[in-house]
């Protein structure tokens, strides 16, 4: 849901006037509401994102107003308004939650900045809580599946049900390579055809094919403007014009495709969503492969099945239970080290000025990790430049092992898990994870320690970037008030 809408509860018609034309002018849709009741009840829509709210009301009280939209909607932005003279008014509604003020009179740049920086900050904050119950959804609907079904046609419905719960879409669809080299519809969940009135699709000239061949799946807002589409057949299965598309991968290859659109109230699928479903692909593509063969993959037996739950599981919960990016990401780290008995687990992002990979956290370990990396040598720097992971029993044996790169500080080398964190096929960093001698790391374990924490540094970044737009919004008015000079009875004195 974008939460773009922006409302304005004000006592004083001229000031919320001036408000309504200021954001016009940006192409910011304005709501003026006559009463501290109609805006009480618009700022539990969904789409609204900001709301401006006057402390004294003709009807209400602004404090008693805030007060409530706290409780109803804690995620969104209120702006109180107040004159310069009411400073112990403003203050107390700081302490109640409101996230900004603005002094009457209003600055109307100020005030288009300050909106802006609500709009922004209420959306990754829906954002956030969105994805935090979709990871708890994921884990639950994943621990919840038990043993594969006797047949592929089965796993595909449970995937397809699966996948419609958890990214929030009324139409999902699982289709599978056959042995004539294209792809039948397994599975369908809404719509008025079912899978066997639906058919084939040709895998060279269909969306679906397109993301059979996509290493990380495709996100797509409009078919028919994408150039990725064009000359893929739709075939007109959907009235929604966005997908998400992620392929089923084994061992021996693609497996199929999984399709999910047409979501309620035409919401767009966000970046979270693709992370979401590659997850869920990543998680049920060794049970179709098994019951392809007949017989569970050589290294992906139950126990790493149930191994790789507990990972999404635990590291869903880190994201749900902590915010601020260094609990977070220690906790994740954590769950990853206890349930592969590692250590040291250590996650690097690209440091910005020097070019070299900076330890931005570990896991509770006993060994330290090495504090800053090259980013162009060992096995590390092929992960960086491919994108691709390593899993490896004995890194040492590989020609592109680096000693002093592909070790811990002790420098003792060990079966290794060395993953890409990637941001929309960005990659920002890598995260390792060295495992008991002897143990042979599962690849497929090791890409779902890639998603996840791909989508916990996704949130991090999320997160220092809305610090960074206050901090920038604190800036932008201490230059103003410079200027403007100082103002009898301002708080911000």
């Amino acid at each position: 849901m974008t939460v773009r809408r922006v409302a304005v509860v004000e006592g004083e018609p001229a000031v919320a006037e001036v408000i309504r034309k200021a954001l016009a002018e940006e192409g910011l849709a304005c709501e003026l509401c006559e009463s501290a009741e109609q805006g009480t009840k618009l700022a539990g829509e969904p789409s609204v994102g900001a709301l401006l709210l006057g402390l004294r009301l003709r009807d209400r009280s602004g404090l008693e107003v805030l007060r409530a939209i706290r409780e109803r909607r804690p995620a969104l932005r209120v702006i109180a308004l107040g004159n310069a003279s009411e400073q112990d008014l403003i203050l107390e509604a700081l302490r109640r939650g409101a996230s900004d003020y603005l002094a009457k009179p209003i600055h109307e740049e100020e005030l288009r900045l300050a909106v802006r920086r609500a709009l922004d900050a209420t959306e990754t904050a829906s954002r956030h809580a969105a994805l935090c119950a979709s990871l708890e959804s994921l884990a639950d609907a994943l621990a919840g599946l038990g043993a594969a079904p006797e047949s592929q046609d089965a796993l595909a419905a449970d995937l397809a049900e699966t996948a419609g719960l958890v990214l929030g879409a009324t139409r999902t669809s699982v289709l599978l390579a056959d042995e004539e080299g294209a792809l039948r519809i397994a599975a369908i969940r809404g719509g008025d055809h079912s899978a066997a009135e639906l058919g084939r699709v040709a895998i060279d000239d269909s969306v679906a094919g397109l993301a059979l061949a996509a290493g990380d799946g495709l996100w797509i807002d409009d078919m028919d403007r994408d150039p990725r589409c064009a000359g893929r057949a739709r075939r007109g299965r959907y009235a929604s014009r966005g997908a998400l598309l992620v392929p089923l991968r084994g061992a021996s290859g693609a497996l199929g495709v999984l399709c999910a659109t047409e979501r309620p109230d035409s919401n767009p699928f966000v970046a979270e969503d693709l992370l979401l479903a590659r997850l869920l692909a990543l998680s049920l593509a060794p049970r179709f492969e098994a019951l392809l063969a007949k017989s569970p993959p050589a290294d992906e037996g139950n126990a790493d099945e149930a191994l790789r739950v507990e990972l999404a599981r635990g590291i869903a919960g880190a994201l749900t239970a902590e915010v601020e990016p260094v609990p977070l990401l220690h906790a994740a780290l954590g769950r990853i080290a206890e349930l592969l008995e590692a250590d040291p687990v250590s996650l690097y992002l690209v440091d910005a000025h020097g070019g070299e990979l900076a330890l931005e956290s570990s896991g509770a370990s006993t060994r330290p990790d090495r504090a800053r990396l090259p980013r162009d040598r060992g096995l590390l720097g092929d992960v960086l430049r491919t994108g691709r992971l390593v899993a490896l029993e004995r890194p040492e044996d590989d020609a592109q092992f680096a000693a002093d790169v592909d070790t811990p500080e002790d420098g003792a080398a060990g079966p290794l898990y060395c993953v890409p964190i990637a941001i929309r096929g960005r990659v920002l960093g890598a995260a390792r994870a060295f495992i008991p001698a002897g143990r042979a790391p599962a690849p497929r374990t090791g890409e779902v320690i890639a998603t996840a924490l791909s989508a916990a540094v996704r949130n991090v970044l999320l997160y220092r970037s809305l610090l960074d737009s206050i901090d920038d919004l604190a800036r932008a008015r201490r230059e103003a008030s410079d200027r403007a000079g100082p103002i009898q009875g301002d708080p911000r004195r």
